[in-house]
């Protein structure tokens, strides 16, 4: 991973752990970045099926228009709105459960679960996205972050 993902992950460390306790801002980030793992070998050595691939291609095409949100609601003034993202995030998630049941463990479905059920809060977005969030200066650092990752095709 890259130091630009990686200040993405210390940042979401930053917001998950005044939200919750820093016991489960670790645990989120670090089954995240279990999740990619895992899944990027399962890609290195080829042992996706098509449908698979396909699969995984939606997700990505997922995980890039969430990015893109994100970064029109840090931009636009006032066009926050924590429904339609918590909305993204579980389409998101419903898109992983398949393909994560389907390679991976048990356990990574519980991973799964677990870093979705921390994100998808209205407490967790707001703290972020509203005028008077308690994390809303990460702002503009997050959405430097993910134009680069975006310039760069990495999502």
């Amino acid at each position: 991973m890259d130091d630009v993902t990686l200040r993405l992950f210390d940042y979401l460390h930053q917001i998950l752990k005044t939200i919750y306790n820093k016991m489960i801002a670790e645990k989120v980030v670090k089954n995240i970045i279990k999740l990619v793992i895992k899944l990027g070998v399962v890609l290195r050595n080829e042992k996706f099926t098509a449908e698979q691939l396909n699969q995984l291609a939606k997700i990505q095409q997922q995980m890039r228009q969430l990015c893109l949100t994100v970064i029109s609601f840090g931009r636009v003034a006032f066009s926050y709105d924590c429904t339609y993202l918590n909305a993204l995030l579980k389409e998101t998630y419903h898109h992983l459960v398949p393909l994560v049941e389907q390679i991976l463990s048990g356990k990574s479905k519980q991973r799964l679960d677990m870093i979705f059920e921390h994100l998808c809060k209205d407490s967790v977005l707001n703290s972020l996205f509203r005028a008077d969030g308690e994390h809303r200066k990460l702002l503009p650092k997050v959405i430097m972050d993910l134009e680069l990752l975006i310039d760069r095709e990495e999502l």
